[in-house]
């Protein structure tokens, strides 16, 4: 999926992109590193949250609140990046 190109890319890994965007802000040394380590902790944190919500919800709501974080981020990075095409 990663080589499909950027709209794949923005769907696997938004806040990779999140990061890079501009209109954040970050550096571009410092953002390319958060970036680059979000890529290997993005799924990890998702696990965390994951067990974090077990603890008091059933796991379809579980598996809702991660999917909401997902697809939040990839509402931000679509919002960002083509905000001056709307």
């Amino acid at each position: 999926m990663a080589l499909a190109g950027p709209s794949a890319l923005m769907t696997l890994y938004p806040w990779v992109l999140l990061l890079k965007s501009p209109a954040i802000g970050l550096g571009t040394p410092l953002g390319g590193n958060l970036s680059q380590l979000l890529i290997y902790i993005q799924f990890p944190l998702y696990g965390i949250l994951m067990v974090l919500a077990l603890r008091s919800k059933p796991v379809w709501i579980a598996l809702a609140i991660v999917a909401a974080a997902h697809l939040g981020a990839i509402a931000a990075v679509f919002l960002l990046t083509y905000s001056h095409v709307l």
